[in-house]
């Protein structure tokens, strides 16, 4: 017998998603507040991160960002780089345990992803404090001394390739010996302030006579950026590496003419490009990062630094070169969020991550909250898990590399208890568990209403979930990259009901905003609905001049005569809109009058034909411009 189906709604919460919180050691802003320099001191240490952890994992966020190299020193152990100050008070000093072993392991147990973030160049905040030690004393060539005011510290020269190649190989140590998620690099390249005579001495042994130098210290960056890459793939393809420049990439137009592309209209500020000599989006078309995180740390209030407009920005430029990569290459637009100033509220941080779920392309958003403290004293865990944040999320999946199909898991048992177990033969990092009502449909391919949990090994407790004998079960596993693979059931029903979930649009954006067309000529505008999966995806086209240019159902673009029109897509479900603003050109020696349109468009035998009216003759041609005999 058929059951009846029902629909709910979707509450807008995408089944992928990036949710992180940098979790800062320097300062000890984050982590730890404590010193180990005792047993006492590691265990207090301890139970203050898992405690973080377990805060952060209740409010649904998936991964930390751990700030492990903060001024060329270790929260782990190196055989290049001294133990941090931060952890002991004395730099050097071991503190009785591995904090980057204990932090993976906390997190891997909870099923959530660790990152190490690492500071690449910089080497002191204010310079001599480390006195004559480590790299002073044995490579004092390479410090670089800086006093400009917004930087009165030193960094390792970018511009030396033994700086480079010891940056690399001290990540790689890394790499080779923790089995971290991911590896983010954040905006501390060359200095804020700017760069003047400090690096006179690399430019005077390696940058060519014909460079300039600001190319040179871009060209510089980019080099060490590419190497890490390439190296972490050899060896761990599956490790995320991503970086997080400065919100505002140049505001220079001649810049980003240079590669084909405009800037956002009305930003102001800092420009990263001339000041970090930071090239993102050479990053980004060079593939050497699997994701980019901007530091977008203003309001959707902001008028010379707007949120929404940043976020958008990003997210097309990032698309736009992307598209362009060989192989399904993808990189991924995730953006650093402010929670740290006087104006974050709940609702604004709800904005902008809502924005970046518009911005992003390929259905893989993310926000990373600076910091995580006050992520919880600003009340957003509770806040963000009451809105945005309602469902669990995955972390969007590098589907792009080679990976093998993992089996679904084996003799699944629910213990009285409530404890849920099962085998998995492959190689598995972690599961996704679904809990739904038994005779329901999960609908777990596209949507995260039943996601229960991320499981980190082959058991999980359901002890909070009710009525557990009338609940099915899904887990699936889910490999390094994140790909999730075909489903295990438990309990489940002979017959389901089909539960269609009715997934709304939240949404709709277009990369082409505005176009120049021949008389004659057609293009597609190619919106995307947001989500992908939405269950009414019918856009509404309307042209503001259908005489100029007329817009088909499809979304199709004709340009009929001289003059400029807007076409506007609407969204039947939520009623959004996107807009392109169409210049027609060409029609020279094309009568027009008010009175009789030069262009018509006319069906006839079934075909949609172009009425012209050229030197007072009428005649049809098709859309592709051929002439109708």
């Amino acid at each position: 017998m058929m059951a009846l189906s029902t629909s709910v709604m979707n509450a807008a919460n995408p089944k992928r998603e990036f949710r992180a919180t940098w979790l800062t050691t320097h300062y000890r802003i984050d982590w730890p507040s404590s010193l180990a320099t005792s047993s006492s001191g590691v265990a207090a240490q301890q139970r203050q991160l898992c405690a973080l952890l377990d805060t952060l994992k209740a409010g649904n966020i998936n991964a930390v960002m751990l700030q492990v190299r903060p001024t060329a020193d270790a929260f782990y152990q190196s055989s290049y780089e001294p133990w941090s100050h931060n952890l002991t008070g004395t730099r050097g000093q071991y503190p009785g345990y591995d904090p980057l072993q204990y932090a993976i392991d906390e997190c891997h147990k909870r099923g959530m992803e660790c990152h190490a973030w690492v500071n690449p160049f910089r080497y002191e905040v204010n310079a001599g404090s480390y006195g004559n030690v480590d790299i002073r004393a044995n490579h004092p060539d390479w410090l670089l001394y800086y006093s400009n005011g917004s930087y009165n510290g030193t960094i390792m020269d970018p511009g030396l390739p033994v700086v480079r190649e010891y940056v690399r190989d001290v990540m790689m140590e890394m790499i080779n010996n923790y089995d971290v998620d991911g590896m983010i690099w954040d905006d501390y390249f060359y200095p804020y302030g700017g760069t003047t005579t400090e690096d006179s001495v690399s430019q005077r042994l390696y940058k060519p006579a014909e460079m300039n130098v600001g190319d040179w210290r871009r060209q510089n960056v980019n080099i060490t950026i590419e190497m890490i890459y390439d190296s972490i793939k050899a060896v761990k393809p599956w490790v995320r590496f991503g970086m997080a420049p400065f919100g505002i990439w140049t505001t220079q137009p001649a810049v980003a003419a240079s590669y084909g592309i405009t800037l956002p209209q009305g930003i102001v500020g800092l420009d990263d490009y001339a000041v970090q000599f930071c090239d993102p989006l050479a990053w980004i078309q060079g593939g050497y990062v699997d994701y980019i995180a901007p530091q977008i740390y203003w309001s959707t209030a902001s008028v010379g630094q707007n949120y929404n407009k940043l976020a958008n920005w990003w997210g097309s430029v990032t698309q736009h070169f992307s598209d362009q990569l060989p192989e399904g290459r993808r990189v991924h637009f995730y953006s650093a969020n402010n929670d740290y100033s006087d104006w974050v509220t709940v609702s604004e941080e709800a904005a902008e991550v809502r924005a970046n779920r518009l911005a992003a392309p390929y259905d893989a958003p993310g926000a990373i909250f600076y910091n995580t403290t006050n992520y919880k004293t600003k009340g957003l865990i509770i806040g963000l898990k009451g809105n945005v944040f309602a469902e669990k999320a995955l972390p969007p999946a590098m589907d792009w590399f080679a990976h093998d199909t993992l089996a679904p898991p084996t003799n699944i048992s629910l213990n009285a208890d409530g404890l849920l177990t099962w085998d998995h033969a492959d190689s598995a990092s972690r599961f996704a568990v679904y809990v739904y009502p038994k005779g329901t449909a999960p609908e777990y391919e596209t949507s995260s209403r039943y996601l229960y949990d991320i499981a980190g090994e082959n058991q999980l407790s359901l002890t909070k979930v009710a009525n557990r004998d009338n609940q099915s079960i899904i887990i699936c596993a889910l490999d390094r990259f994140g790909n999730e693979f075909a489903p295990a059931f438990y309990n489940r029903a002979d017959t389901e009901v089909v539960d269609t979930i009715e997934v709304h649009v939240t949404g709709i954006k277009m990369r082409l905003t505005e176009t120049r067309l021949r008389v004659g000529e057609a293009i597609a505008l190619n919106p995307t609905i947001v989500p992908s999966n939405a269950s009414i995806k019918t856009i509404v086209w309307t042209s503001s001049d259908e005489n100029v240019a007329y817009v088909f159902d499809t979304g199709t673009v004709m340009g009929l005569s001289d003059g400029t029109a807007v076409i506007t897509g609407t969204t039947v479900d939520g009623g959004y809109q996107v807009q392109c603003t169409v210049t027609v050109y060409g029609g020279d020696g094309i009568e027009r009058t008010a009175e009789q349109p030069t262009n018509a468009l006319i069906m006839q035998d079934g075909q949609l034909l172009i009425l012209r009216r050229i030197a007072g003759e009428e005649q049809l041609f098709t859309p592709n411009g051929q002439r109708v005999k």
